[in-house]
Order: C-alpha cells, then structure tokens, then sequence
C-alpha cells in the first residue's frame, strides 16, 4: 500500500486553438505565458489562510489547471462551490488574455478524484476534463460538466436579485445554451470597465476587436469546420457587442452630461473617433452620430 489517495477538487483542461501551424517563438512563449502567469500573479493558493492550492500544468498549447484542498483542512471549512467559482473566475482571466491576443479556447470543466504531486497527476477527473474538451464543446468555448454546471447554474438565479443590484447586468461565470452549461469567459468584462493585469488592460471592446480580426482571417480559409466554429464565435461575439454598445452609449452620454452643454460638432466627432468599434453588432457612425443628434434635441428642451 502506498498510503497515498485521491484528493477531490476542479480540474480544468484548456486547449488554444488554431496553433497547429504556429512556430514563432514568441508566439508559442505568450501562451505559455499567459498558461501561467495569472496563478502567478494572484498567488492565493500560497497564503496561509486559504483552504485550497492550484496547480497549472502546460504541455504545447494546452493546459490543465486543478484546485483542490490542502491537506489536513478540516471538512467544515470546505465549501465545494465556491472552490468552483474560485476556478471559473481564475481560469476566465487567463482565457480573456488568450482571447485579446487574438486566440481562441476550447475547455472542459469537471469536478472529482485525481492524484497530483511534483512529479504529473492522474485520475478521472483528469480523463473527463479532457472528453468533454475533446468530445462535447466542439465550438471554441469551455464546457461545464453537466452535473456541477446545473448546480451553480441554479445557485446563481437563487441570488439574481440580490446581486442584479451589484452587476446591473445580472452577469454570472456560468450561462446555460441549448445543449450544456458553459463558462461566460466575459464575466469579468460585463461586471467592469475592464481588468488591470500588471501592464496590461483588458476590456470588452478590445476583446471583441482582436476576436472579431481572427474570425475574419480565419473564415477566408473556406474549411468546414473551421468555418463553423467562427461562425458559432462570431454570433456570441455578436450577444456581447450588445453589452458593449449599452457600456459605449453610457460612458458617452456620461461625458456629455459632465460637459454640460450642447456638444460641438469636433467633440461628438473626437468621441466617436475614440469610443466606436466598427464590428458586426456594434453601432456605426451613421447610427452614433443619430443618437448624439437625439440628445442634442433632448438638450434644448
């Protein structure tokens, strides 16, 4: 007998996509930077006073990533959903700096048994993570294992109302589509103006800016099944550019309303020029230019 077993935590496997034929090094460098960099930077699992540790384990272009308890912490101060989030919120990050550099993630996400020590880990979770990356998300996007997705799916309606008034926009890390639970990776983006990672500052509408130039690049590929996949990423790139038109009129007419007078015609012109994203879904000048008109009417009322 060895008198090692099984720990129970999330295991999270993550593969970039459409690196196949990437050799540059500074390419292949950045993803394995950003792989590691952002339990790097948080380094929570280190601190005393947490329950749990992480572990990234890169290998090309792909990753896992598994939280799991320490030893010896007492059973009561485990609290297995909140280890969840505490990974979807963690791992989001990593995929919107993949996401801004202009690449695009498949994952699964499970919760169960796997062994791990310095040396590699195994076990079924390890196993499952990566089927339901390989076999069940298909399209560029991080499944949630059927069972833990319901789960937090249901926990996050439970408290809408009481956070809706925190996230106007009652956004949460887990969104149910007609086939499975799947990680929101723009949580993050839809709660903030954006995330200041050391240098280095992440928002919606650079997110969907870079995604959106390597959805068009790669559907000039005419290959099936890429093509589906960026036709799957350009639609939800779409429901996100919503969002972002809502976060671009409120910062305008925000900016407006500090100025306090009728906008000149060189300052609607300078924050159209500085605030609009010309992409599928979000507003044209033509359209900016309008409302602005709009409220210059509402003004001299």
């Amino acid at each position: 007998m060895t008198g090692k077993s099984y720990v129970r935590g999330v295991c999270v496997f993550v593969d970039v996509l459409g690196t196949r034929g990437v050799h540059d090094f500074d390419k292949k460098y950045n993803i394995h930077r950003i792989f590691h960099e952002e339990t790097k930077e948080s380094g929570a699992s280190g601190h005393a006073h947490t329950v749990f540790q992480r572990k990234v384990v890169s290998f090309s272009d792909c990753a896992y990533y598994l939280y799991y308890y320490k030893d010896g912490v007492d059973e009561s101060r485990k609290d297995d959903m909140n280890l969840i989030i505490t990974a979807l919120s963690s791992v989001s990050v990593s995929v919107l700096k993949f996401m801004n550099s202009g690449f695009t993630v498949r994952g699964g996400v499970c919760f169960g048994d796997y062994f791990v020590d310095d040396i590699g880990f195994f076990g079924p979770a390890i196993e499952r993570a990566y089927f339901l990356e390989s076999t069940c998300a298909k399209m560029p996007r991080i499944i949630i294992d059927e069972e833990i997705g319901a789960s937090l799916y249901e926990y996050q309606m439970e408290d809408l109302d009481e956070l809706a008034g925190v996230f106007t926009n009652g956004s949460f890390f887990v969104e149910r589509q007609a086939d499975g639970y799947f990680l929101n990776e723009f949580c993050h983006l839809e709660r903030s103006r954006g995330l200041m990672l050391g240098s280095e500052t992440i928002t919606l509408r650079s997110v969907v800016k870079s995604i959106m130039g390597t959805v068009a690049a790669a559907l000039e590929e005419n290959n099936d099944s890429v093509v589906k996949k960026m036709d799957y990423l350009k639609e939800r790139i779409g429901t996100k550019a919503e969002i972002l038109n809502e976060i671009m009129l409120d910062e305008l007419r925000c900016f407006f309303q500090v100025v306090g007078d009728m906008p000149s015609d060189e300052l609607v012109e300078a924050a159209i020029q500085g605030d609009l994203v010309e992409l599928k879904g979000v507003l044209s000048r033509d359209e900016l230019r309008a409302i602005v008109e709009q409220w210059r009417i509402e003004f001299r009322r």
